[in-house]
């Protein structure tokens, strides 16, 4: 049962060790590292329209991991 999702730029690992060692023992809370890369679908030809409808992504973290280093997201807790 995960409620926060603590993000942490993927470069910055002291932060990323510092951040679990402070939420260690706490089952509410998971630290990651940021695996993205680029934005997707970003392709220079055109091969046709795009197929997606929406953003897939409900949370806007890049700005929080470029200026703070990591976001913290609030998952929905699943029963």
């Amino acid at each position: 049962m995960v409620e926060r999702l603590v993000i942490v730029n993927a470069s910055d690992w002291k932060l990323y060790d510092d951040i679990r060692w402070h939420w260690f023992g706490d089952a509410t809370v998971k630290v990651i590292t940021d695996r993205r890369r680029k934005e997707r679908r970003q392709r220079t030809d055109s091969h046709g329209p795009e197929r997606r409808r929406s953003e897939r992504r409900r949370h806007s973290i890049t700005a929080a991991l470029r200026t703070e280093r990591w976001a913290e997201v609030m998952l929905p807790v699943t029963t």
